[in-house]
């Protein structure tokens, strides 16, 4: 005879963890604070540039760069990522597609970004919940290493002038350049980032480095589903203390 469902069970048999970060919790006026903080902080790149319209690919690396620190503001005002954390990267979604149809400059794949910043935002979300009630000090240390990574290799992080260091060192040029969100983010959307900008291209020392672009629909879920671990695995630590 089958066991009766038991609408309950799935729930009662989900992981402290697991209900910390996706439990369903009603919204306070705190939380709230933190979503609208967030989701306002990523349209604002959707701003027109000084010459004109807004520029898909500006809006996408000022996404990738902010999602941590988005993310870190929502978790420490308490808010869980399911539901309510995920509105975020999703309105951030919704105002790109926006965006991009409206501009001139075609991103012929904006999904997977999308993904890859929502692992990124997840990951802050979980860091989070570690500090409760700090939400700033720790957003704007996520964003200040965030565009540290992002220019790292981009004249060596030093601001040598030239890629003299790339040449003797190309398999550091490579590591570098790799460590930049902006790298992950543009390879995602299939755009040659490096080379379509001259200068970046010059002091990157990009020619001396054999580098293949990643693929959008594994690095985009890939780091999704990192995200996602590295919020469980530290709201787990910060439960256990």
């Amino acid at each position: 005879m089958p066991f009766p469902l038991n609408p309950r069970r799935p729930r009662a048999i989900l992981s402290p963890v697991f209900r910390r970060l996706f439990g369903s919790a009603p919204l306070d006026r705190t939380a709230c604070v933190g979503l609208v903080a967030a989701a306002l902080a990523g349209v604002a790149g959707a701003l027109p540039r000084a010459g004109g319209e807004p520029d898909p690919f500006a809006l996408l690396a000022w996404l990738v760069l902010l999602a941590p620190a988005a993310g870190f503001v929502c978790g420490s005002f308490g808010v869980r990522l399911y539901p309510w954390g995920l509105a975020v990267p999703g309105v951030w979604m919704l105002v790109l597609v926006q965006v991009d149809l409206a501009s001139e400059r075609d991103m012929v794949q904006p999904l997977w970004p999308g993904l890859l910043w929502t692992g990124l935002f997840a990951a802050g979300l979980g860091a989070g919940t570690r500090f409760p009630g700090r939400p700033w000090a720790g957003a704007g240390l996520l964003l200040l290493l965030a565009l540290a990574a992002a220019g790292v290799g981009i004249q060596g992080g030093l601001a040598l002038g030239d890629a003299a260091w790339a040449r003797e060192h190309p398999t550091l040029g490579a590591w570098l350049l790799e460590v930049s969100p902006l790298a992950w983010a543009f390879d995602a959307a299939a755009w040659d980032w490096i080379h379509a900008n001259p200068v970046a291209y010059r002091l990157s020392g990009v020619e001396w480095i054999p580098r293949e672009p990643w693929k959008g629909r594994l690095a985009g879920p890939a780091v999704l589903v990192l995200g996602c671990a590295v919020a469980g695995l530290v709201s787990a630590l910060a439960r256990k203390r």
